[in-house]
């Protein structure tokens, strides 16, 4: 029910954004993020430490791992200069 009242509103030219207010907490969102190897650096530093919010920080150490995966010269610099935000 929620998603066809979703998808109705998208057809009649609601942003997805606004429309998604109908959907239920536990949907799954599906996302595409680009971002530049400084300002990722940037956000493991800021959201990987004890202070960060739970989730937050769950999120970044998720997504250091894609870091180290796919570049791993730029994460090994990360690690050797303290990880330290650029």
């Amino acid at each position: 029910m929620a998603d066809t009242i979703y998808n109705y509103l998208i057809e009649i030219g609601i942003a997805k954004e606004i429309a998604r207010i109908v959907l239920p907490v536990a949907q799954y969102t599906e996302f595409i993020w680009t971002v530049n190897a400084r300002s990722l650096i940037n956000f493991i530093s800021l959201r990987n430490e004890q202070n960060a919010q739970y989730e937050i920080q769950q999120y970044a150490i998720a997504i250091e791992e894609l870091f180290k995966k796919t570049m791993p010269i730029s994460h090994e610099a990360f690690e050797t200069s303290g990880r330290l935000p650029i």
